[in-house]
């Protein structure tokens, strides 16, 4: 099994410990992935951390084919603080209230387990006022893709195929620009400035996003953990002859790339024959293109934002 929970240094993993599940005589890429992460140099350490955990083992599950994928971009005083305790323990705490639930687990279930383990890390985290998290992340069960995202960072779903690669899904991002995200917050009684800040009634940690693990300054605003979790079945990313895959990334990498350039960056370098090469490559690539955009826009304001990318092949 591979889990890695990365912090500070500049750091590529590829899949080489990971077991490859059997299944029979079709080419496996479902195992494969890697992940970047490279602190900013707005930063003096690296807030954001990555999680990747395959296979995911769940009791009473084929787990050959689980894993989760995230990031988590931690923001504040202490920030990485939340972003650490989310990566090393959302995957245990999903695990103990999945299998809390009656089989079989729904996508209803899972919705929910999903939303109660995103509510309980930030209230069992480190008791930060004005510090959190954004939190996106990929869980598969057996033929299922669950996409749950709270806060700015996103997840997509990709597949290459003839030489072109397409998005089939992505993650909303929470913040207060969301017409439907900012009423929210307004009937919370939050207010939010010209620069599309939430202030907050007490406390210092004005946020412009909506959605968080921690931030305690702006809870009663309206800002919730609750993430948003897209349902994806299995029929709908393969396709013969198509490699598929899903990623997450930190808005260090989403804000200054379109989610569509980064998955193009990607597949245009798979390869069947060096999978695991190629997605290590592509996560690289992703990663100092964004350092090199952060570096072209040439002012202090956009000193650049710590990059953090996981793929998983699927």
């Amino acid at each position: 099994m591979l889990c890695l929970l990365i912090p500070q240094a500049d750091e590529v993993h590829d899949d080489t410990d990971i077991p490859k599940a059997d299944i029979g005589d079709q080419p496996d890429t479902s195992a494969v992935s890697a992940l970047f992460t490279k602190c900013g140099s707005r930063h003096s350490l690296n807030q954001d951390r990555a999680l990747l955990v395959s296979p995911f083992h769940l009791r009473g599950t084929k787990s050959g084919d689980n894993f989760i994928i995230g990031v988590f971009d931690g923001h504040g005083d202490d920030g990485e603080d939340v972003a650490e305790y989310a990566a090393q323990n959302l995957p245990t705490v999903l695990a103990s209230t999945l299998e809390q639930q009656a089989k079989p687990w729904d996508d209803a279930k899972v919705t929910e387990a999903l939303t109660t383990t995103f509510r309980r890390l930030p209230d069992e985290g480190p008791p930060l006022q004005s510090a959190g998290s954004t939190a996106s992340i990929a869980l598969r069960i057996g033929d299922k893709l669950y996409l749950a995202n709270a806060g700015d960072s996103f997840t997509f779903v990709a597949m290459h195929t003839d030489g072109i690669t397409i998005i089939l899904k992505e993650t909303k991002s929470h913040t207060t620009r969301d017409p439907i995200e900012r009423a929210r917050i307004e009937q919370h009684g939050g207010n939010i400035d010209e620069n599309h800040y939430i202030t907050p009634k007490v406390g210092k940690g004005a946020l412009n996003m909506t959605r968080s693990l921690g931030d305690r300054d702006v809870s009663s605003d309206g800002v919730i953990p609750d993430p948003t979790v897209t349902v994806i079945d299995a029929n709908y990313w393969k396709r013969e002859g198509a490699l598929t895959f899903v990623a997450s990334v930190t808005d260090g990498i989403s804000d200054v790339m379109p989610l569509q350039e980064i998955a193009t960056e990607i597949g245009r370098r798979l390869s069947s024959e060096k999978l695991s090469e190629s997605i290590q490559e592509g996560c690289e690539c992703v990663a100092y293109l964004a350092v090199e955009k952060w570096k072209a826009k040439n002012c202090f304001m956009h000193n650049g934002d710590d990059v953090t990318i996981v793929v998983h092949m699927l």
